[in-house]
């Protein structure tokens, strides 16, 4: 799922750069009756949301930051584990979701840090689609269908 490591080192030197940007990036893959979710972020925006870097304070925290329902419904995280690096980290989970269809996405991750935090989400529904999804602030919930 680390098919997008160029543009993750694009986000990761972008942020280092006098810090002004702020982004994260999620890898969603449907698969199995499963959403298998990677998640990317600068190591210096993660230290600053999450007190501990452990395992199961970060579940703890996409438990509240990454939340997907259907109908209302929230759907249970699976936490699988990070990699935290010298400048960058990788949190890996999986929510069980048998269909896409009306199901939501709450994306907050990192929204307490910065008003101006994006979250790009790209949602690969099969080997050949996938779908963009951009939160923010202001746009912190969307569609999954």
């Amino acid at each position: 799922m680390k098919c997008w490591g160029v543009l993750a080192l694009s986000l990761w030197a972008a942020s280092a750069s006098a810090h002004e940007t702020h982004a994260a990036l999620a890898e969603v893959e449907h698969k199995g009756g499963q959403l298998q979710v990677a998640f990317y972020t600068t190591l210096h925006d993660l230290r600053a949301a999450v007190p501990k870097l452990d395992d199961a304070t970060l579940a703890a925290w996409m438990t509240k930051h990454f939340v997907v329902t259907t109908g209302g419904k929230p759907h249970p995280l699976k936490w699988v584990g990070h990699e935290a690096k010298t400048h960058d980290a990788w949190l890996y989970f999986e929510i069980p979701l048998a269909s896409l269809n009306g199901a939501r996405l709450r994306c907050t991750a990192l929204f307490d840090q910065s008003p101006k935090q994006v979250t790009t989400v790209n949602l690969r529904l099969d080997s050949k689609t996938t779908r963009t999804l951009v939160f923010t602030p202001q746009k912190p919930e969307q569609r999954l269908d």
